[in-house]
């Protein structure tokens, strides 16, 4: 999906300069005590938006990773598709192999959602450790896979915000159990190039009747997975698995659309 970045790492924009870069002590354990690199050794780093820098190693400052830049690229994603999961919060871990599948998947955006059948709403105290523990399982999946950006976890909020947040993307879809007439490939044939996705997972629980009346309203679709009852996360990656391959090469257009049956 993605061509195959030997070395790859990344790096948040403050920390790119003039003509160096500096790679904190996270991936400086890595590149020391994993990969054995020493100073002169080349590697690649991308700022997480498709900017990729071809850098030496000049040093390793307490811990750290100095380097100077040898060259500069930007590779684009060749998945065209922007793809956002909205997807409701499940219970455990099961949140974090939900984020590393989907960035492996190619997901764009993740938007955690609070639902009236969700059944994990996480401590306000302990959001912060939940989005920073999501973000590192997101990168470091997108580097072994190779992007050349990586998911970007959003803060969780209540369904009401996240449709607004999602308000220009061009297709919204949510996955309706008492949906039966309407599939993911009717949708495909309607609509070939929308340029960006919004995918809305719900709890195991379901969506409720006044969810599925403020979803319409933001125009949402209500789309078929099947006779299946998957878990909420499982859902999320099926979902995600099966629009990548129904629109997987199409080229964006981003024009609103409207679904009929």
């Amino acid at each position: 999906m993605w061509e195959f970045l030997l070395r790859y790492f990344f790096i948040s924009p403050d920390r790119v300069f003039k003509e160096t870069l500096m790679l904190d002590r996270e991936n400086g354990r890595h590149i020391r005590d994993v990969l054995r690199m020493r100073i002169g050794d080349t590697l690649q780093v991308s700022d997480g938006s498709g900017l990729v820098y071809r850098v030496k190693i000049s040093g390793f400052p307490d811990g750290e990773v100095s380097c100077v830049i040898l060259g500069t690229s930007s590779i684009p994603d060749s998945c065209s598709l922007r793809i956002t999961l909205l997807q409701s919060v499940p219970k455990g871990k099961r949140m974090e192999w939900l984020v590393q599948k989907a960035a492996e998947i190619g997901v764009h955006d993740i938007i955690p959602i609070y639902m009236e059948r969700s059944v994990r709403i996480l401590d306000p105290e302990r959001t912060g450790h939940w989005l920073k523990r999501w973000q590192r399982i997101a990168q470091g999946a997108s580097r072994q896979c190779g992007r050349p950006d990586f998911p970007r976890i959003k803060d969780p909020v209540m369904l009401h915000e996240a449709v607004n947040q999602v308000d220009h993307v061009p297709l919204k879809i949510f996955f309706d159990e008492n949906e039966k007439v309407r599939t993911l490939r009717k949708v495909r044939n309607a609509c070939p190039e929308p340029g960006s996705i919004a995918l809305l997972v719900g709890p195991e629980g379901g969506i409720s009747r006044e969810e599925a009346g403020l979803l319409n309203e933001h125009g949402f679709i209500p789309v078929s997975l099947g006779g299946l009852i998957l878990r909420s996360e499982t859902a999320g990656i099926l979902s995600a698995a099966l629009v990548r391959y129904e629109w997987g090469a199409a080229d964006p257009a981003g024009k609103p659309v409207s679904i009929g049956r």
